[in-house]
């Protein structure tokens, strides 16, 4: 199997890691792998006849893809070549085991929006620096299940540089308040006060009044990954917007946002 890895618009390569998969076969088992040259994108590899999925993982800041249709039959050569566009949107699955990413990808593949999954648990911290080069700017952190550790000093650090740059971040999940409360990301930049570090609500409301939350409809809280036990209840300061609510009469905050 040869072919390429490039940027659809430049034609320069892109490194990636492509991995080889059995059709049939579930889970992260590959029979084989190979790299793509860092300057050409060109990769090689010697595979026997079957049909196989191809799992490319790329550099920053392009998108991961992968194809159910390789066909490796005897005494042939397979040409695959992929041409790529730098991802729209970054997605950092901060859960504690990489989970439930497909509750944010599957949305944004029914929009026809491109985006980066990236695990720390699996890949190490993501060089926040390097949001600037996805094409929108923008930046989803979820937290999953993950109760300590949601958003490491250094990454606040980062996270600050990158909104002061213009960037723009969906910051969601459980304990963000309880961790994060105190420091100047949340209090000077996310504009949040946390209330109560632990709310028990199965149901979100938005103010249909605010900008954001009339374009929303009620959200449950239960069901779907079913993977948030310690919920915030949080404020607005003075300059941002309460918008989310866990409760019909729009006492008790859920969200909160700031331009």
């Amino acid at each position: 199997v040869t072919g390429a890895v490039t940027d659809s618009m430049l034609g320069t390569g892109i490194s990636a890691n492509l991995y080889f998969q059995f059709i049939d076969d579930t889970g992260k088992v590959y029979f084989d792998s190979t790299i793509t040259d860092s300057i050409s994108g060109a990769f090689a590899g010697y595979l026997i006849d079957s049909l196989y999925r191809l799992v490319i993982r790329t550099e920053i800041p392009y998108p991961d893809v992968s194809f159910d249709t390789v066909c490796v039959s005897p005494d042939s050569v397979s040409a695959v070549d992929i041409k790529l566009l730098p991802a729209e949107i970054l997605i950092v699955n901060r859960d504690n085991l990489a989970r439930y990413a497909n509750y944010y990808t599957a949305p944004l593949d029914t929009l026809g929006v491109s985006y980066k999954v990236w695990a720390p648990i699996e890949q190490g911290i993501f060089p926040l620096s390097r949001i600037v080069v996805f094409a929108n700017k923008i930046g989803i952190w979820y937290t999953g299940r993950t109760m300590v550790g949601n958003v490491t000093g250094q990454e606040q650090d980062s996270l600050i540089a990158f909104l002061c740059s213009g960037g723009r971040l969906l910051i969601t999940g459980q304990n963000i308040g309880e961790e994060l409360s105190g420091t100047i990301l949340f209090d000077d930049y996310l504009h949040a006060i946390l209330i109560n570090d632990s709310i028990n609500a199965s149901k979100c409301f938005p103010d249909i009044s605010d900008t954001l939350g009339s374009g929303m409809k009620k959200l449950f809280t239960i069901g779907g990954a079913q993977n948030q036990f310690s919920r915030d209840a949080i404020s607005a300061d003075s300059v941002a917007n309460l918008f989310l609510f866990y409760d019909s009469s729009l006492t008790i905050g859920a969200g909160v946002w700031y331009d």
